[in-house]
């Protein structure tokens, strides 16, 4: 999405509609949300805002830019742990 106030491209998390009016997803939702916004790291997006939409709640996220982690794996099938594992602990 683009965030029309800082003139820059963000991510977008949302619940599924039909979870998102699940009281226990939603608290979850926050609860993530409040534990990210605690963290600071070159491999974690940066949480820059909670807005709600539609009695939505939706995490407005630092972009960064490169493949899904899904297309990645559509690709190369699945990662050995030889790979994966230094990948996380750079995390």
């Amino acid at each position: 999405a683009w965030d029309p106030d800082f003139e820059r491209q963000v991510a977008l998390k949302i619940l599924h509609p039909f979870l998102a009016n699940d009281p226990q997803v939603r608290e979850r939702f926050y609860v993530e949300a409040a534990a990210l916004a605690q963290l600071k790291h070159p491999g974690i997006m940066e949480l820059y805002a909670i807005i709600e939409a539609q009695e939505q709640p939706i995490l407005v996220l630092e972009y960064i830019e490169g493949d899904r982690l899904d297309s990645v794996l559509d690709r190369t099938g699945p990662l050995s742990w030889t790979i994966a594992v230094p990948l996380f602990l750079k995390l």
